[in-house]
């Protein structure tokens, strides 16, 4: 008969000579599963060492990981900031250019007023109140202008407009941050070329309204309206044959015949240097008008002006008569251009009323 194959281990422990030996079983299982539980417990470990290690050196990639997105994002913050300050101070430069444009409209329109006021004085200039009724120049306004005058141009250029019978398309490209910035920069360029633009139609318009000025006062003190509302001439200048005397003989002047006491004018701005009388010319008037010309006014009834007065044309200086060398109630009025006696008709191109 076979034997069977023992499960244990039997261990015999000798103490010294006068001692009983004792005797232990142990089952091989447990034997063997000490060892392997040992090395379980190695491994685990030496797996747990490499987790924490594992553990931590993902921790330390994922922080450093964290720690630069972390900096990209203050960078990109950081980056849009300064966009955001950009726009900010582009924003605030293009409204002061806008109120700056404004301005110098504003300018401009009191100009133009000025220069309607010189050409038309008997019309009424455009109050301040009118003048506010005109849209102020905005950012927005300022765009738009700007928007139609690109628009105004595209025909020049050879570009089309679309319209509802001709087909477009395309991409669409949404504008970034970086394009608006862009397209505000711009818009401040044209906002300083127009400001140019304004400051030259500035000196312009005031170098017009100094020529009209000129030209306004040079009318002012040119000769150009009758001295009397008659318009009945009794003598012309030139030769002529004496009322008195029935020689030929120089006229100075002319002669316009009209009603006693009727009112006599001057005939352009001036300063009397001569009011009195004469045995000839009787009661008369002499108005230097400062630019070489100088009228006289003869034989008046009454002179209503005294000399050094200064007068403005169409002023009441006497009444018409008969005083002096003088066969009847006229008015001998003379025109002299750098001390010579000139034809007057020329300056005489209008009446008072006119």
């Amino acid at each position: 008969m076979k034997k069977k194959r023992s499960h244990t281990l039997t261990f015999v422990m000798v103490p010294e000579a006068d001692q009983q030996s004792r005797q232990f079983r142990i089952p091989k299982l447990v034997l063997w599963s000490v060892p392997a539980t040992i090395l379980g417990l190695i491994a685990l470990v030496i797996l747990q060492v490499h987790y924490y290690q594992l553990t931590r050196q993902y921790n330390a990639e994922l922080t450093e990981l964290l720690a630069l997105k972390e900096s990209e994002l203050q960078m990109v913050a950081a980056d849009k900031d300064r966009q955001i300050q950009h726009l900010h101070n582009n924003v605030i430069e293009v409204s002061r250019q806008a109120e700056q444009v404004q301005h110098k409209v504003q300018q401009l329109r009191e100009l133009e007023n000025e220069l309607r006021g010189i050409a038309n004085p008997d019309q009424p200039a455009e109050t301040s109140q009118a003048a506010s009724k005109n849209p102020p120049v905005t950012i927005a306004s300022a765009f738009s202008t700007l928007s139609h005058g690109i628009s105004g141009l595209q025909p020049q250029l050879g570009l089309r407009q679309a319209d509802s019978q001709n087909g477009i398309g395309g991409q669409d490209h949404p504008l970034d941050d970086a394009d608006m910035l862009a397209i505000l920069d711009e818009t401040g360029h044209s906002f300083e070329s127009l400001s140019e633009e304004l400051d030259d139609l500035s000196i312009s318009l005031k170098d017009a309204k100094e020529k009209v000025e000129a030209y306004q006062h040079l009318q002012r003190i040119t000769p150009s309206i009758w001295p009397t509302a008659y318009r009945k001439v009794t003598s012309t200048f030139g030769t002529r044959k004496d009322p008195f005397t029935g020689r030929w003989s120089f006229h100075s002047g002319i002669d316009i015949a009209g009603s006693h006491g009727s009112s006599v004018y001057t005939t352009a701005d001036g300063v009397v240097t001569h009011a009195g009388y004469s045995r000839s010319e009787g009661y008369n008037v002499i108005i230097n008008h400062s630019n070489g010309i100088k009228t006289h006014y003869m034989h008046l009834s009454k002179i209503t002006v005294e000399q050094g007065e200064s007068v403005e044309k169409g002023d009441i200086i006497g009444q018409m008569g008969s005083t002096g060398r003088s066969t009847g109630t006229h008015l001998h009025y003379e025109v002299i251009v750098n001390g010579q006696s000139v034809d007057p008709k020329p300056y005489m191109k209008s009446s008072r009323e006119d």
